[in-house]
C-alpha cells in the first residue's frame, strides 16, 4: 500500500516545471553567486535550469529583499477615445442593446469588455 500523504499537501516532492521559486531558493542561487561562483556551477550545483538561474540573478536587483515581483497587468484591448465615444453614445442612446453599440461605434470588443466599460462609469444594463 501506499504511503499516504497529509490532504492537501504536495503529492510529490519533486520539482514542476516553469513553477515559482520559493525565496529560500532564490536566496541560495544569490548567495552562492555572491561568492565569485558562476551561473554554470551555481546549476550543476543546485539543479535547476540555467535560465531560471541566470534570470534570478538578473532580476536580483530589483528585488526588495528578495520578495516576488508583481507580474505586469495585461494592456487594455480599447483606447480611451474609444472609450469616451462608447460611454457618450450609451449616454445618449439609452436603449441600444450591446451589438447596436458595438456597430455604432465601430468596436470589436466582446459584450463582456463593454460591460466592465460601462461598470467603471456606473452604467449597468
Amino acid at each position: 500500500m501506499p504511503p499516504q500523504r497529509t490532504p492537501l499537501g504536495p503529492s510529490s516532492s519533486n520539482r514542476q516545471p516553469y513553477m515559482y521559486l520559493s525565496p529560500y531558493y532564490r536566496g541560495g542561487i544569490v548567495y552562492t553567486a555572491r561568492f565569485s561562483h558562476t551561473a554554470t556551477e551555481i546549476v550543476t550545483g543546485t539543479g535547476f535550469d540555467c535560465y531560471t538561474v541566470r534570470y534570478t540573478l538578473e532580476q536580483d536587483p530589483e528585488r526588495a529583499e528578495g520578495k516576488s515581483l508583481p507580474k505586469k497587468p495585461r494592456n487594455k484591448s480599447y483606447t480611451e477615445p474609444e472609450e469616451r465615444l462608447l460611454v457618450r453614445h450609451v449616454r445618449n442612446n439609452l436603449k441600444d442593446t450591446y451589438t447596436q453599440l458595438i456597430l455604432a461605434c465601430g468596436l470589436s470588443y466582446k459584450k463582456r469588455t463593454l460591460t466592465s466599460i460601462l461598470e467603471g462609469y456606473y452604467i449597468t444594463r
